[in-house]
């Protein structure tokens, strides 16, 4: 579907295919999965470590585990997960 119209003296040209909205779609929602579950191997990681519980490597703390979390998500293409953070938002 292809649209236009005017928009503030602008030319705003609206184009949307829905397959391809779909699969984007997708991959997002596979991708805040995986973070998610990274998210809760982290907590138990650090509940475990609470717990007494000694694995080889080093110690996780509360700030390491939500800067690694912070890092795999703010990663390569994952602006769609923070529309907040672009510019056109504003």
């Amino acid at each position: 579907m292809i649209d236009e119209l005017r928009w503030k003296a602008h030319r705003l040209v609206v184009a949307h295919d829905p397959d391809k909205a779909r699969e984007q779609t997708q991959r997002r929602r596979d991708r805040i999965a995986a973070l998610q579950t990274r998210a809760q191997e982290l907590a138990a990681k650090l509940d475990a470590q609470d717990g007494g519980e000694i694995k080889r490597g080093r110690k996780l703390s509360d700030s390491g585990a939500k800067a690694r979390l912070f890092h795999e998500a703010t990663g390569r293409r994952s602006s769609a997960l923070r529309p907040w953070t672009a510019s056109w938002c504003w």
